[in-house]
Order: structure tokens, then C-alpha cells, then sequence
């Protein structure tokens, strides 16, 4: 298999899967299973989603995660490699106000992503423009990176770290991109795929989470939110734990993901799929290694668990992708994805085919595909006794994110069988740490 079917199978496995797994995000597997049952395509979310929040999906399209993936892969591929400053031109121009839309290009982008491209819009220094989170948002950066990098260990990086601190300036979002770099760079290292090891490669996704904590110490400690030294290591601790965790089944290897973040997050961390590195990432490292027979198979059972399934579908799927190909992707579903040729033609790029100036620009096919948003429809507001009802002021498309689920390296779940269900049976939690 060459580098070319690695590479567009890693963007267009981000794409598929974001896309797949948005109209999920939220549900719990067992809503998931009452509303859709069997997935066969692009979900609608008018029937998943409440009405005050359906409308600001778009059918088949992926979103903020792909799109700022898609932004890096322009800077790599425009300048022979990562530059931190043309990555914030090209988020800051993906953000311009357009008709119908106050942030732009971006679809259902988040409140930490849109508070640090507005200071980007406002002319911040790209070393203050990041905000304090540790949300699982930038780790899709590392798939391009990933790709990009893919014989350059000190490359994936440097790049990884100066990508996610230009929005999310707290390390442990830092390192999580890191180690999606390395899973990206050693799925297309293996040849035929069945050659993978999943002990082995784990040991390498946690390894460079390790070594980018290093680096940032020694590099960016002045990019780094002040405070950031209790936050360093955690990801890695996290991640270090991947070697066993392949072994387990979903449930009891869930259970020690949320056990080991469960006091490190802004708010109580009760499932595994919640949109934070310690859970959402080492999430995906882990749906992936322990579902590497089947590129459908994984990403559709990783979103069929629901919570932050957006974030999980794209890693999984570009994980997936990079391993299996861009042929093992059902051709339904790269047929009927918004903006498929545009995705195939970064990853042609990235992997050194085709003419660069020949790739199209990109803030024009994502602002073709992306919708003017519609009016607020919001639930009625709960009034009691004596008080005011709530302000009707925010914004819609909020929510949370979280996400996964599939088999081979390790134990995974036994409840999905032959209909591709996530089943396990666990609650996807609240809240939105992206």
C-alpha cells in the first residue's frame, strides 16, 4: 500500500468520521440505538437531536475539528512544512464574518475555539492567542501533522505543540495531539496493516507524549498558560497506561480512563467519552488499537457510544483511515461527504502528488458548504414563582462533546454483534471541555 492511499485515507477517515458521529453527539448509547438503531450513512439530526439544536448541523458535512485539520494541511503542504503564523492566517480567515454567519466558514465551532480565533481576528500575538483548556478540540491537527511528518519524529513534534498552543495553551491538549501525530505516523508505517502490534504502538503514542511534555518544559514554558506545571505530566501518566488497556474489554478499560482523570478536569469527569484529552483522546487511542480489523467496523461502533462522538469519530477515522487506506472507507460514504474531492486533494498533497497550486482555496469550498445559521429556536424557558424568566441572549450549536467504541490487539465489547451498535450500555456525559 502506498504512502498516496495512506494519506488520503487519514484526511478523508477524519472527515467521514466527524460527520458520521456529529448528529450522535450528546446521546447515550442506548438513545442511540432507540432513535437511529442500525447506521448505514450519514445520520439526519432532525431525528437525533432536539429541535432547538438540530438546525445547526449540516447533512454529511464535517466540522470545526476537520475544518482546522484541513488549515494545518494547507500551511504544511503551502509552505514545505508547519509555520504556527500561517496556520493563524489561515484560521483567522476561516473565521471572517460572512453572510449569515458572525464566526464565518467554521460549522458548530465551540466556545474556546471561537474565543481564540476572535483574539486572533483582534491581532493577538499567536503566543497569547490560545485559551486555558484542556479540551480533546486541537488533537485533530495531529492527523495532517501526522501524515506530514511521517518520517520525522522531531518534526511531528514541534509541529503538534505549536499547532494546539495557538488555541488551547495548557499542555496536557498539547501532548494528546502529540501522541495523535505518532498513532498517524505508525499506522502508515505498517505494512501490510496486520503488522501493527497494538502493545507496541501504544508504547510509542505514550512515549511522545512523554517526549513533547519535555519539550515544552524546555521550549514553550513561555507560551504555556502560567500555572501549567501541576497540569505537565498528566496526559502522559494517562496515556501510559494504553499498553494494558488494550487488553482489557470497553467497560473495565472506560472505568479506568475516567478513574484516572476523574479529579483533573474543570468540572467532575465521569465518562470516558467526554471532550477532554484524559478521557476523548486516550479514548481513541484505545477504540482504535483494539479495532484495527475494519476501518467501518471501528468508526461506526466508536460512535455508537455516543457523548463526544464528533471528536471521536475523527480521530478513529483518520486513525483508521491512515492504517487501512483509503479504499477500505465504504465508497457511499466518500461519495455523499461534503467536499470529498477537495479533502482527497490535501491529502494527495500531503503525501507529495499533484500540484499545490492546483488545490483549491479553501475558504471558498468550506464557505459553499457552509450553512447561513437559522433562527434561535430554543426550548421555553422554566419560569418559577418570583422570578424572571432566563435571558434569551447565547448562542445555538453548544453543547457537548464526547465519543466511542471494536476488535483485534484486545478485548473490546460484547454486546454489539453484526449491526453495528455501540451497545455498551455506558452514558455519554455533559459538558464541553473542547
Amino acid at each position: 500500500m502506498d504512502i498516496l492511499d495512506r494519506a488520503i485515507g487519514a484526511l478523508m477517515g477524519m472527515a467521514v468520521g466527524e460527520a458520521l458521529g456529529a448528529p450522535l453527539e450528546g446521546l447515550s448509547p442506548d438513545e442511540i440505538e432507540h432513535k437511529v438503531g442500525r447506521i448505514r450513512g450519514f445520520l439526519d439530526a432532525a431525528d437525533t437531536q432536539p429541535e432547538h439544536r438540530s438546525g445547526y448541523f449540516t447533512h454529511s458535512a464535517y466540522e470545526d475539528e476537520t475544518q482546522a485539520a484541513l488549515a494545518t494541511a494547507e500551511t504544511l503542504v503551502r509552505n514545505d512544512g508547519f509555520k504556527v503564523e500561517q496556520l493563524k492566517s489561515r484560521l483567522e480567515e476561516l473565521g471572517q464574518p460572512v453572510e449569515g454567519n458572525v464566526f464565518g466558514c467554521y460549522r458548530r465551532a465551540r466556545r474556546n475555539f471561537r474565543t481564540a480565533v476572535r483574539r486572533m481576528l483582534g491581532g493577538t500575538p499567536w503566543k497569547q492567542c490560545g485559551v486555558n483548556t484542556a479540551g480533546a478540540g486541537a488533537a485533530s491537527r495531529g492527523i495532517p501533522i501526522g501524515v506530514w511528518y511521517r518520517d520525522d519524529r522531531d518534526g511531528r513534534l514541534r509541529a503538534s505543540i505549536e499547532a494546539t498552543l495557538l488555541t488551547h495553551r495548557d499542555p496536557r491538549a498539547c501532548a494528546a495531539t502529540a501522541s495523535v501525530a505518532e498513532a498517524v505516523a505508525v499506522a502508515i508505517a505498517a505494512d501490510p496493516p496486520d503488522a501493527l502490534r497494538p502493545d507496541a504502538a501504544a508504547t510509542d503514542m505514550a512515549t511522545a507524549a512523554c517526549d513533547a511534555e519535555r519539550l515544552m518544559q524546555e521550549e514553550f514554558a513561555d507560551v504555556l498558560y502560567p500555572g501549567y506545571e501541576p497540569y505537565l505530566h498528566q496526559y502522559s501518566d494517562a496515556a501510559a497506561s494504553l499498553p494494558e488497556l488494550v487488553h482489557l474489554d470497553i467497560g473495565p478499560a472506560f472505568e479506568r480512563i475516567v478513574r484516572q482523570a476523574s479529579d483533573k478536569g474543570s468540572r467532575p469527569i465521569t465518562e470516558a467519552t467526554r471532550g477532554f484529552s484524559l478521557t476523548a483522546v486516550v479514548s481513541s487511542l484505545y477504540l482504535f488499537l483494539t479495532g484495527l480489523d475494519s476501518f467501518e467496523d471501528s468508526v461506526l461502533d466508536t460512535i455508537c457510544e455516543g457523548g463526544s462522538s464528533d471528536t471521536l469519530g475523527c480521530l478513529v477515522g483518520g486513525l483508521a483511515g491512515a492504517l487501512h487506506g483509503v479504499g477500505a472507507i465504504p465508497p457511499e460514504w466518500r461519495g455523499a461527504l461534503k467536499n470529498t474531492d477537495h479533502v482527497s486533494a490535501y491529502g494527495a498533497a500531503l503525501a507529495g502528488e499533484g500540484e499545490r497550486a492546483a488545490l483549491g482555496s479553501l475558504i471558498l469550498t468550506e464557505a459553499g458548504v457552509t450553512l447561513p445559521s437559522p433562527r434561535a429556536l430554543r426550548k421555553r424557558p422554566v419560569t418559577r414563582p418570583g422570578r424572571r424568566p432566563p435571558r434569551q441572549g447565547g448562542r445555538g450549536g453548544g453543547g457537548s462533546r464526547r465519543g466511542p467504541g471494536g476488535d483485534r490487539g484486545g478485548p473490546r465489547r460484547a454486546s454489539s454483534g453484526g449491526d453495528r451498535r455501540g451497545g455498551s450500555g455506558r452514558r455519554g456525559g455533559r459538558g464541553n471541555d473542547r
